[in-house]
């Protein structure tokens, strides 16, 4: 699944705006499947049910539409990351694998890039289908805090370092994972700002590439689909 497919599923709010919601301002009596989208969405969020876009539903739209967080690599010129692994089971020549709990994340390699192919990924389906190039530029080595958090637990693996986050202290109810990467550049117990450096991604695994993971819980261990469609991308100078 690339960025695009990635971020292309729309949320509730998403498709209020479609529908030139704030456009309308009163829905009442324009069109009975959209009044019923913006009740439904107001009775999810606390909010009294009438059907009519005020201040109160116009800022619970804008809250569920800006950023949250940041992709946690960084894209290049211009390009934006791309999951190359999704979450869920993985099958392994024909046979159901061991579950995914995370993305994988990369940037394909284009003609026009410098000849430099860290691995090649076969997409199995979608508009990608076949042998493609990923690869990490230099420039997109070093992974980035997706929010502002606290440095939970850093752990070594036989694949890299580990880095998990807490960001509830900070009003963002999840906590995240870094996998695959080289020595941390944080400390345990240490507050990080979003998009501050963590660690590079390690060189020495077969596909060096950067394993995201989101949990409500770090221990014990709770994963937890992750969700990028609403983060910013952050692009290398």
């Amino acid at each position: 699944m690339t960025a695009a497919e990635y971020n292309a599923r729309e949320t509730a709010a998403e498709r209020l705006r479609r529908e030139h919601l704030l456009a309308l301002g009163v829905i009442g009596g324009v069109d009975g499947a959209l009044e019923s989208a913006v009740r439904a969405f107001q009775a999810a969020h606390g909010l009294t049910a009438d059907g009519k876009a005020g201040p109160k539903t116009r800022a619970a739209i804008d809250a569920e539409l800006s950023p949250r967080r940041v992709w946690p690599l960084r894209g290049y010129r211009g390009r934006a990351p791309i999951v190359t692994s999704g979450y869920g089971p993985r099958a392994r020549r024909g046979k159901p694998g061991a579950f995914h709990h995370g993305l994988d994340l990369g940037l394909a390699w284009l003609e026009s890039d410098p000849e430099e192919r860290v691995y090649s990924y076969r997409y199995r389906s979608g508009p990608h289908r076949g042998e493609r190039w990923v690869w990490t530029p230099p420039e997109c080595r070093v992974v980035i805090a997706s929010a502002p958090g606290v440095v939970r637990l850093i752990r070594r693996a036989a694949n890299g370092h580990q880095i998990w986050i807490d960001h509830r202290a900070h009003g963002i109810d999840l906590c995240t994972g870094y996998l695959h990467l080289a020595t941390p550049e944080v400390a345990e117990g240490q507050e990080v700002a979003e998009c501050q450096d963590l660690a590079a991604i390690w060189s020495r695994i077969e596909d060096p590439h950067l394993h995201y993971e989101e949990l409500d819980e770090i221990r014990p261990y709770r994963p937890r689909r992750p969700d990028l469609s609403r983060a910013r991308v952050i692009y290398a100078e």
